[in-house]
């Protein structure tokens, strides 16, 4: 084939790639929902507003509220990877179910959705929440989503000051913090609280977690990169492995020593909301890291303890008004956490204490405190 010939199958070619013999991409619809701050809704008693890309199908929407509790890989109830046994208990679905209650109800050309949830089966304030839309919501094109969405949420918690806090007593708490926003990594922190027992007020110090470096733990020795794991069986793991379960504090001790350690006060409340259920939540509070270099900006942790098993254990969401990795601010952050009360007779050596004001000290100086 002579040269000529290739310059013209070439500008045809080229020709075609460039024409708009295509059709435009028509993107499924999206959802957002209303007022939603850091993660959180203002008022837990007022409508939940939905807002859609375009007019949607109304007998394509197919959505639920659930507790956002989820197996060790992060999955819900429901989704193709969850692990056997995975619960997350629904509190509102659409199409409704009489069991649950509330409405749901489409307006502005089906481009808005208003959640009202039964008020005898209000959403909890505190824990970690999340609306779950399943694939098949479309526009009136037919183009739909091909995968479940999941969008958490929460709401803000504020003390009164007048309730006691129930089972939530001064002690050591280990939290799992699972940062989404605006890195995903997952914090440990090993807390030591304690509890005014008549109106809830309590002043924790928070302590890095870290796992033990002794590499003799095991029934074989690591390697000098490597730490001894425990739970949930012996095992050699990189000191970055991130813990399972809460169930695993044993194989984390505090560590306040910079550069990598660090350690943080922070003051809140809990009330018993309703017997054994239990709300907390603190006062914005900042975090530093020397190594890597990062600040956190107005830390809440809000959510509810409960007692499971004889133990007692909370959920709920981390938020922060900025980080800033050195100097550079990533925005806000954003997150879930888990906690489990550690039982007085495991408790862990060694843990920061918090100051002891405004409340007294824990042990033996006022019975106010657990």
């Amino acid at each position: 084939m002579g040269s000529s010939s290739k310059c013209r199958l070439g500008a045809i070619a080229l020709v075609s790639l460039l024409s708009p013999s295509c059709d435009p991409f028509d993107a499924p619809p999206e959802i957002t929902i209303l007022g939603l701050k850091d993660g959180r809704l203002p008022d837990s008693k007022a409508p939940i507003d939905l807002a859609f890309s375009e007019p949607v199908d109304p007998t394509s929407l197919s959505l639920k509220i659930v507790r956002l509790q989820t197996d060790t890989e992060g999955n819900l109830e429901g989704d193709p990877e969850a692990a056997p046994g995975t619960l997350s208990p629904q509190l509102y679905t659409f199409p409704i179910r009489e069991d649950l209650g509330g409405t749901g109800v489409f307006s502005e050309n089906n481009t808005r959705f208003r959640i009202t949830v039964n008020e005898k089966t209000p959403l909890p304030v505190g824990p970690s929440l999340a609306l779950v839309v399943e694939p098949g919501l479309r526009d009136l094109a037919g183009i739909d989503t091909k995968v479940r969405r999941r969008f958490p949420f929460g709401y803000g918690f504020s003390c009164t000051g007048k309730t006691p806090p129930g089972p939530f007593t001064s002690g050591q708490y280990f939290f799992l913090v699972s940062v989404l926003k605006p890195l995903g990594l997952q914090v440990q922190l090993i807390a030591d609280i304690r509890v005014d027992l008549q109106n809830g007020a309590f002043v924790g110090q928070f302590t890095n977690g870290d796992r033990i470096p002794d590499p003799n733990r095991c029934p074989s020795p690591c390697k000098s990169s490597e730490v001894c794991r425990l739970l949930p069986s012996p095992q050699c793991v990189a000191p970055s492995e991130k813990a399972g379960t809460v169930e695993e504090y044993p194989d984390y001790y505090a560590n306040n020593t910079p550069p990598a350690g660090f350690s943080f006060t922070a003051k809140g409340c809990a009330e018993e909301q309703s017997p054994g259920v239990v709300t907390f939540g603190n006062e914005p509070v900042d975090a530093e890291v020397q190594l890597p270099k990062l600040t956190i900006k107005n830390i809440v942790l809000s959510g509810s303890f409960t007692q499971v098993g004889g133990q007692l254990r909370g959920t709920g969401t981390f938020t922060a008004s900025e980080v800033f990795l050195g100097t550079i601010s990533s925005g806000h952050g954003e997150g879930t956490f888990e906690a489990i009360r550690i039982p007085p007779d495991r408790e862990l050596p060694n843990v920061p204490a918090p100051p002891a004001e405004p409340l007294p000290r824990r042990r033996g100086t006022s019975d106010r405190l657990g």
